[in-house]
């Protein structure tokens, strides 16, 4: 196993532990994160989701405290997810898929560009060598997802280096 990454965080950053694993949360955004906020059957069970069927797996649309949250369960695609459906290979935390594209989507913010606001990360052990992740970011205002845009016409090759695509 490699060393853990570093990525620089600000004091609003948190780490708390979970059963079987870990979460990782901005309390400036979210200061009574709790891991049941990755759990689709408590949002759905306090009548605050709206689920979309796009991509690997569902992700959950959630209205939540006046905002647009989005919850993604990780799911493998090809032929891997035959066998590991939505496990992957344990080497470290800070190298989870959830923790990566959290500080990823965190250290992007910061820098102003426009990106998903990270609210939260975690990860759960699922044996000795394998973990599940959850990411719950907030939904960028009346953005589709790239499978819709793609349904609507097809993306430009010009389209995927300028951003836009229109």
């Amino acid at each position: 196993m490699g060393k853990s990454l570093r990525w620089p965080v600000g004091t609003e950053v948190r780490h708390k532990p979970i059963a079987g694993g870990a979460m990782l949360y901005d309390a400036s955004r979210a200061g009574n994160a709790d891991s049941s906020w990755f759990d689709a059957l408590w949002w759905s069970r306090r009548g605050q989701v709206r689920e979309s069927t796009e991509g690997r797996g569902a992700a959950l649309f959630i209205e939540a405290d006046e905002r647009q949250l989005v919850l993604r369960h990780y799911r493998r695609g090809g032929w891997m997810a035959r066998l590991m459906r939505d496990r992957y290979h344990w080497s470290d935390e800070s190298r989870t898929r959830s923790y990566l594209e959290w500080h990823l989507l965190y250290v992007l913010r910061r820098a102003g560009l426009p990106v998903p606001v990270p609210i939260a990360a975690c990860y759960r052990r699922t044996g000795r060598y394998t973990y599940s992740a959850d990411l719950l970011t907030e939904q960028i205002p009346a953005a589709p997802s790239l499978a819709a845009h793609l349904q609507r016409a097809p993306l430009a090759p010009s389209g995927w280096t300028a951003g836009s695509g229109r």
